[in-house]
């Protein structure tokens, strides 16, 4: 009957006021069981938790966390409940001789922790989770976000032996601009790596025929994936079976670091950390839903045409969707806007950090 859970749940169930044991008939960890069961997926009715504590088997005060003369297991925090000391003089868990209890009990659990566990940490966020606004910079090319993204789309790639087509989700690597979210460069690819990442920063950096944007920033804004962190992008090597390159010293320096740019790394499992990934969500909204071979991003977004979509040979080939996209959604998206200036017209009319390009 020891839940591993209660004695974590305790440090955000208790507070100073609950310390005092206000309840007659129900003791410390009895009502830590109510609380575990009404935040369970479900919510359970106070009826229910209340018919299910009394009819359980008796809960034994020597393996209570609450007893003083109880000992820590290796998974347990004992100083979670430093103050909370059960002082009963009793063999068994105290259970609620009434519903009413259960009801008090129920109402004293904070709304916050409610939400948590019935609707998870992106919904306990949006109600209750101050996030400050981002300070915009003020000048372009001054810092970049960089990210993959596999995209909502299933494209053709290469045909089988039987004369049917192998299909898969495309990824892109791409890197915007802070100050103006313009869509420096890009690469498309179906397995993204560190190779994608060099060839996206290249071209942002240099003059290239089919971009009008190029520089050097001061900082990277990156996530912490393997490709990220790999020899190619920030210096030596992550394994002896990974070789250097032919010039020792760039390599041993890497590209970012070669070329003087501070590298930030975004917290991880924190999306909206990363201002590209609205991005992501802006160009499969706008322009590839609705396109033939869209997908959706879960199941339940996916259209019913699609197996027949795919039966058919109607969806585009992987370098059919790459021309569509160098075509018509990198131009268009640098170009969008609802009611703000474009991306363009703002990288355009906002001073440059700095003038220098690469060669």
């Amino acid at each position: 009957m020891k839940d591993k859970s209660l004695s974590l749940l305790s440090d955000h169930v208790l507070n100073q006021e609950d310390i005092v044991d206000r309840y007659r008939t129900c003791c410390y960890y009895c009502r830590d069981l109510i609380t575990v069961m009404k935040c369970k997926p479900g919510k359970i009715s106070g009826a229910k938790i209340f018919r299910d504590i009394t009819s359980m088997k008796p809960f034994p005060c020597s393996r209570c966390p609450y007893n003083p003369d109880v000992k820590a297991g290796p998974h347990e925090k004992k100083d979670c409940i430093p103050e909370a000391t059960c002082k009963r003089k009793s063999e068994y868990m105290v259970v609620p001789n009434n519903v009413d209890v259960v009801w008090t009990i129920i109402k004293r659990i904070p709304e916050q922790q409610k939400v948590m566990e019935w609707e998870g940490v992106r919904s306990w966020a949006n109600q209750f989770h101050f996030t400050p606004a981002r300070e915009k910079s003020s000048v372009t090319i001054e810092c970049w976000f960089s990210d993959h993204k596999q995209l909502d789309i299933i494209v053709r790639t290469k045909k089988k032996k039987d004369g049917t087509w192998e299909t898969a989700r495309p990824w892109i690597t791409g890197i915007i601009d802070c100050a103006s979210n313009v869509l420096i460069s890009y690469v498309l690819s179906l397995n993204p790596n560190s190779d994608c990442i060099a060839e996206a920063f290249a071209r942002a950096c240099a003059f290239t025929v089919d971009t009008p944007y190029s520089g050097l920033p001061q900082y990277f804004y990156i996530d912490n994936g393997k490709d990220y962190r790999s020899s190619k992008m920030k210096g030596l090597p992550n394994s002896e079976s990974e070789p250097l390159y032919l010039n020792k010293d760039f390599a041993e320096s890497g590209i970012l670091s070669w070329y003087g740019v501070k590298v930030i790394h975004a917290l991880p499992y924190r999306g909206c950390s990363k201002t590209i990934e609205s991005i992501w969500g802006t160009i499969d909204d706008e322009w590839i839903r609705p396109l033939p071979g869209y997908c959706g991003c879960s199941p339940d977004q996916r259209p019913y045409i699609l197996k027949q979509q795919i039966r058919d040979d109607e969806i585009y080939t992987f370098e059919q969707f790459a021309d569509y996209f160098a075509d018509t959604i990198y131009p268009e998206y640098n170009k969008f806007s609802v009611t703000n200036p474009s991306p363009d017209s703002l990288y355009h009319s906002l001073p440059k950090a700095d003038t220098f390009v690469p060669s």
